[in-house]
């Protein structure tokens, strides 16, 4: 079976494997068949319908998750919880931990696509949307509570993304509000890398990421490491 260690790691076998090779397929990979001749005229289509679909699947799943789990939390702080745990950074660590970049089919002048974290994310979102329509939604959510089940209690207290603690360390010291700048757009329309700049209290960092947000991320992130390094060599 090609995605016996996928299948292994998600804890469900497929009914249908080419609905996941359907998810594990990136648009770039759609380029190597249009220079082949596609069997009885079969359509051809990358993992961004499934990705739309297992993005909501996975949302309601930790939602109803976390409701069960936090029984005297209010709203705002399930929302904080939940939008560190869907978040794309989260989602491409748990895609990184069961190797699913392994099976990700993709075009073949694009092999360096397989290391983007936002192009792992997209495809496990994918892989949770084809679970679903394979198995229904009470199998999906076993799938996702297995996969994140080392990470619903890793917050004692509600988490905040990134940027929105960079901007409460400023201005907590009284500081002005941190600056963003592109620094560099590169790479195809279909896998985009930014690099992006951060500057705060005198100080500056800078991001990777496959998209701006998750570029800002990684640079806020960076500086608020930076600023507590600066603070213990003190």
């Amino acid at each position: 079976m090609p995605f016996s260690h996928l299948e292994e790691a998600l804890g469900y076998r497929f009914l249908s494997q080419e609905l996941l090779r359907h998810a594990l397929r990136h648009r770039s990979a759609l380029i190597d068949f249009r220079t082949v001749k596609k069997k009885n005229n079969k359509k051809i289509a990358s993992n961004e319908r499934l990705e739309f679909l297992g993005d909501r699947v996975l949302g309601l799943a930790m939602a109803t998750w976390l409701f069960e789990t936090f029984p005297l939390e209010v709203e705002g702080s399930l929302a904080l919880r939940h939008n560190a745990l869907v978040s794309g950074e989260t989602v491409a660590e748990v895609a990184k931990e069961i190797d699913l970049e392994r099976s990700l089919e993709i075009g073949t002048k694009e092999k360096t696509v397989r290391k983007i974290a936002s192009v792992r994310a997209d495809a496990m979102e994918a892989v949770l949307g084809a679970v679903y329509l394979d198995g229904g939604f009470l199998v999906a959510n076993e799938v996702v509570r297995r996969l994140w089940k080392d990470r619903i209690h890793s917050y004692k207290e509600p988490p905040k993304e990134w940027k929105g603690r960079l901007q409460e360390y400023l201005l907590g010291k009284g500081r002005a509000l941190p600056v963003y700048t592109i620094l560099e757009r590169r790479g195809a329309d279909h896998a985009p890398e930014f690099r992006i700049k951060v500057e705060g209290d005198g100080q500056s960092a800078e991001g990777i990421g496959g998209s701006r947000r998750e570029a800002e991320r990684e640079a806020a992130a960076n500086l608020l490491h930076m600023f507590k390094k600066n603070k213990k060599s003190k």
